[in-house]
């Protein structure tokens, strides 16, 4: 857990004498039904719409895989 004191010191500083081992990468994939799913919520007339913790792209990536926006989609604002 992060203490005040470390959340204002420098990175460099946090980084000093550190040794870097690599990159970890988690991935969810999507449930098999998910895009069947949405597919007939919209044919139903149910509008559907994704509520996420994630970052914003993370967001649109699932999203764009799941047929909520087009794929061509671009956001403004």
């Amino acid at each position: 857990m992060e203490t005040e004191e470390e959340t204002q010191r420098p990175r460099q500083e946090l980084e000093r004498d550190e040794t870097f081992l690599g990159f970890v990468l988690f991935r969810n994939e999507l449930k098999i039904d998910s895009i069947g799913a949405i597919r007939e919520m919209k044919r139903g007339s149910i509008e559907p719409v994704m509520v996420t913790g994630d970052n914003i792209w993370t967001g649109l990536h699932v999203a764009e895989q799941v047929g909520l926006i087009p794929k061509s989609s671009s956001l403004n604002g």
